[in-house]
């Protein structure tokens, strides 16, 4: 990860999606360039400012048309959490609508719309365990050899990316090709397990976020003594995770995680790359 002369970072990371999700339900408007979103959130803004309203605005407007569109969005992923709830909620607008409008683009045509929007929202095109480079516009679909879950644990603190990202010194930085390789080694049928996931794992960001919110630190060190298991931080934060290989394992660490430290903890399965990769 290093910076680039746009001002971004070149970047290499693995991303796997899970079943934390909000949810977007569409509804066919009349009248030209009407887009309405509603949201259950009441802090967040509904208009040009909000991912989802832009999405729908651009994908209209590129596609010659002038269409409307009503959405309601209910929030479940937290805001500011490093889970891409914002970029995930704009790509399922762009495929969505893709479908609804009766575009017929192909992923390759929506990405660099996407792009525009925000560098996470192109990997949420994908299903499945993405490898994303560039400031995250170039993306390739992989398997991560694991099927498992995860618990994600959120405090709920509100962490702005580009927070994170100024707080990056060059010793933070790893050479690239890091992420390919932990996919190299992850790839093939089911021949990883969680521990392996998390021993191999490593987040760039975690020495940034954690200097510029100490806060984030502390609870990382809680995490670990209150399970005796890894944690790595999610994105840019705040949110972090853990790999389980079962299921009542996963419930059981978000109940120790909720009870023990009074913050939310889910446990999500992890979903599985659906497209041919080789």
């Amino acid at each position: 990860m290093e910076r680039r002369e746009d001002g971004f970072h070149e970047l290499e990371t693995v991303v796997s999606k899970i079943d934390l999700v909000d949810e977007l339900v569409f509804s066919a408007v009349t009248a030209a360039n009407d887009i309405r979103v509603r949201c259950s959130d009441g802090s967040l803004p509904t208009d040009e400012r909000n991912l989802v309203w832009r999405a729908a605005t651009a994908l209209s407007r590129r596609s010659g048309g002038c269409r409307g569109v009503a959405i309601a969005l209910t929030k479940r992923i937290p805001v500011g959490a490093g889970l891409g709830g914002g970029s995930s909620d704009a790509a399922t607008t762009l495929a969505t609508l893709n479908g609804l409008w009766g575009l017929g683009w192909t992923v390759a045509r929506l990405v660099p719309l996407a792009a525009r929007l925000g560098s996470d929202v192109p990997l949420f095109l994908y299903s499945g365990t993405v490898i994303a480079r560039g400031r995250g516009e170039f993306i390739e679909p992989c398997r991560l050899g694991w099927a498992g879950w995860v618990v994600v644990a959120m405090p709920g603190l509100c962490v702005p990316t580009a927070a994170v990202y100024g707080a990056v010194r060059p010793a933070d930085l790893v050479p690239a090709s890091s992420a390919a390789g932990f996919a190299e080694v992850a790839d093939g049928p089911r021949r990883s397990t969680a521990g392996d996931l998390m021993e191999r794992s490593r987040n760039g960001l975690e020495a940034a976020a954690f200097r510029r919110f100490p806060e984030l630190a502390d609870l990382h060190g809680r995490l670990e003594r209150l399970t005796g298991r890894r944690w790595r931080l999610c994105g840019s934060g705040s949110s972090f995770f853990s790999a389980f290989d079962e299921a009542e394992e996963a419930a059981e660490a978000a109940r120790r995680v909720s009870g023990g430290i009074g913050i939310r903890a889910e446990a999500a399965r992890v979903i599985e790359t659906q497209a041919d990769v080789t």
